[in-house]
């Protein structure tokens, strides 16, 4: 009777700490950190993270959590890339591993890949898991792997599980390309005029040529409408980015020009922009963004 007694006792005890337990994790869960919102827009890079990783894609993704909207793109991991700094060509895969023997900067490694791919990349997420990069990998199977900690990145455990829970409800197609550069030549077109409301002027006060144009066609592949291409001096050290205050889409694209620089851009705010610039951003381009490109 007795052992009856304890039993039931014992099973009470263990139903009550796994209902502590379960309140604790759920209760944990809510009031964590998020560092995405309902309003973010990514272009995100998942990329091999040593050379002993057995890849044969590169996946590109452009996603919105404010149009419910995720583009997973594949492209060929051995597509041969002149690297910005004077690397000479290499391989995709090989990139980021040659950036880290260098000890570059995550802003750098940020900036490398927007050139690279030709679109301002907002993140770099890093795999060890050869089965993210198979030729066959589904959206959902990279959904489980960040879900699982298998994609390195800085969200917390709540944005991965809004980010796996937002890739399943999206369920996105994975689009193979046979090439970066055909995926270039239908990039432009697909995104024409996004950011139609802010349109840039870019000012190259460089002496590197076609360091406007460059920067223009990277723009343009992510929607932005360039206006006016010009030079100018005396040159300028760093770049800076003014933009027209209370502008939405001013503001995200001052989000994602600053991956394409790399040290941190300064970004400044005029009322008069559009009738000094006739366009609602202006982007001068520096010596620090020539000396990364040339």
């Amino acid at each position: 009777m007795l052992g009856e007694v304890l039993r039931r006792l014992i099973l009470i005890i263990l139903g009550i700490g796994m209902v502590v337990v379960a309140i604790s994790a759920v209760t944990y869960l809510w009031i964590l950190p998020e560092k995405w919102s309902e309003e973010t827009v990514k272009n995100i890079v998942i990329i091999p993270k040593n050379i002993d990783v057995s890849a044969s894609s590169i996946l590109f993704a452009s996603l919105s959590y404010k149009q419910g909207k995720l583009t997973l793109n594949s492209f060929p991991a051995n597509d041969a890339v002149e690297v910005p700094g004077g690397y000479g060509q290499y391989p995709l895969k090989s990139v980021y591993p040659l950036l880290g023997l260098d000890e570059a900067s995550h802003q750098k490694v940020v900036a490398t890949y927007s050139f690279l791919i030709g679109a301002p990349i907002d993140e770099v997420w890093i795999s060890d898991d050869e089965r993210v990069f198979h030729p066959q990998q589904s959206a959902g199977e990279l959904a489980r792997a960040i879900l699982l900690g298998k994609v390195q990145t800085d969200l917390g455990v709540k944005d991965r599980i809004q980010l796996y829970q937002f890739i399943q409800e999206t369920q996105p197609e994975v689009v193979r390309f046979s090439s970066l550069l055909e995926w270039q030549e239908k990039q432009t077109s697909r995104y024409a005029g996004r950011l139609k409301n802010c349109r840039v002027a870019l000012v190259n006060t460089t002496n590197v040529t076609g360091l406007g144009r460059k920067v223009s066609q990277v723009l343009e592949r992510s929607g932005v409408v360039v206006v006016r291409l010009t030079d100018a001096t005396p040159t300028a050290s760093a770049s800076s980015l003014t933009i027209q205050p209370d502008q939405p889409d001013c503001v995200e694209l001052a989000e994602h020009l600053k991956q394409l620089f790399p040290n941190q851009l300064e970004v400044h705010q005029d009322p008069g922009i559009l009738n000094r610039s006739r366009s609602e951003a202006e982007v001068v381009l520096g010596e620090d963004l020539g000396e990364f490109l040339e």
